[in-house]
């Protein structure tokens, strides 16, 4: 019992954490004071890192991305983008089916991809479920957990790198969320972009 009792506590803390750290990037996100720092990612590795950080994930996720799949892009910000994307795959979907994560390249830049089977979106609902505080059915507030802040932050971080997030997604029977960004250039919109740091 104690055993469980931690694991939950553990995992409604890691819950709580992602909530706060969505709002504040929500807030630096629309007053533009983050700059983008880019720099070579290793895809693998992040999505191996949001997985260790999800209750449950390391039995449902699976990550199809080549071990040596780096490409150039902003990390703080694409962790946190496939932070929500699996998270979300995880929450709208059966416990019992895998999310899937994926990534692919060419000449014109690369894509990461998040499919689950589960409840899927109306497409008369595509276009809106990237605004902030969109719930498709709002009962799935109560149901599922969240705020509806995922999406928004995801699609905000992903144009701040002069990409696109797309959905493809039929009710009942899953959906995939596609993050296209270019290959090697340095987006030129603001908020100001900087060089990475390294250790």
């Amino acid at each position: 019992m104690r055993a469980e009792f931690l694991e939950a506590a553990d995992a409604q803390t890691k819950r709580l954490l992602r909530l706060i750290t969505n709002l504040l990037s929500a807030s630096n996100m629309e007053e533009g004071s983050r700059p983008v720092a880019i720099e070579r990612v290793d895809l693998a590795a992040i999505a191996r890192s949001v997985v260790a950080e999800l209750p449950a994930a390391a039995e449902r996720v699976r990550i199809d991305i080549p071990a040596d799949r780096a490409v150039p892009t902003d990390r703080g910000r694409i962790t946190e983008v496939l932070m929500n994307l699996i998270d979300n795959a995880m929450k709208y979907s059966p416990p019992d089916t895998p999310v899937e994560v994926g990534a692919s390249a060419d000449a014109e830049g690369f894509r990461l991809w998040v499919s689950d089977r589960g409840v899927g979106i109306d497409e008369s609902e595509q276009s809106s479920i990237f605004e902030r505080f969109h719930q498709v059915d709002q009962s799935a507030t109560r149901q599922f957990g969240g705020v509806g802040l995922g999406l928004y932050l995801s699609r905000g971080l992903v144009q701040e790198l002069d990409g696109r997030i797309e959905v493809t997604s039929s009710p009942a029977r899953g959906s995939t969320f596609t993050v296209v960004l270019p290959a090697g250039a340095m987006p030129q919109a603001s908020p100001e972009r900087v060089p990475a740091t390294t250790a």
